[in-house]
């Protein structure tokens, strides 16, 4: 039977978020475990959090925490956060001002403003492995940067005559060369290099990176491909 992909964001109030928060949890701890060194977060720090830090994080109006979830056609009509496989996640911080996202270029007159544009950081990036690959993977990106789409129509009041748009940037590893296929497919272009401590910050992971005095590769060694990708909404 064919699979169909949808992707949902985890409820922003503590009711709804409540009836999901222990699959959320178990899925994410799982997920980071067979993502060691591929994403940011990790399992040993994640796995510590209490039940009200979880609620706290996905609680957060900056965070938005969104799931895929894999449906068998006969489900057509049904599909939703609850009714389905959990197969990938990713994460967005966001939205972030010009200066947050741009910083000292900011001031640019060739960056939009942000009535015109919104911005996010996206992280925690995982599609399980038996879902990889091909359409599937393609598929569920798309599902992805709908839902992107659709936050970005809730935040943005461009002037009339104008077109809004959504920036979405990330880091992968570059030995990650079938991840960014995919995302480059998907129109995501490689705009720089940083260090993972950059990285980190960029996405408010910056309480799991070790001082620069223990670990100065994490500083100062750009390993880390950033990647971008806007669209017009």
């Amino acid at each position: 039977m064919s699979v169909s992909y949808t992707c949902h964001e985890l409820p922003k109030n503590a009711e709804d978020l409540s009836t999901s928060l222990d699959r959320y949890v178990s899925f994410r701890l799982d997920a980071l475990v067979n993502a060691a060194g591929q994403v940011a977060a990790t399992y040993t720090y994640e796995s510590t959090f209490t039940r009200q830090m979880w609620m706290s994080r996905l609680l957060d109006p900056k965070k938005h925490h969104l799931v895929v979830v894999a449906h068998e056609t006969a489900a057509h009509g049904l599909e939703s956060l609850d009714n389905g496989e959990w197969v990938g996640m990713m994460s967005l911080l966001g939205p972030l001002s010009k200066f947050e996202y741009f910083g000292s270029d900011s001031e640019s007159s060739e960056i939009k403003s942000d009535d015109e544009e919104v911005r996010f950081d996206m992280s925690s990036v995982y599609i399980n492995p038996s879902h990889r690959g091909g359409e599937a993977t393609l598929q569920m990106f798309e599902q992805v940067l709908n839902v992107i789409r659709s936050l970005a129509d809730d935040l943005l009041s461009p002037p009339p005559g104008t077109i809004g748009s959504a920036r979405i940037r990330g880091t992968i590893a570059p030995s990650n060369t079938n991840g960014f296929g995919f995302q480059e497919a998907l129109g995501f272009r490689s705009i720089d290099w940083w260090s993972k401590a950059q990285a980190y910050r960029a996405i408010d992971f910056a309480e799991v990176i070790a001082p620069e005095e223990e670990a100065p590769e994490l500083y100062h060694v750009k390993d880390q491909r950033v990647i971008e990708h806007v669209l017009e909404c």
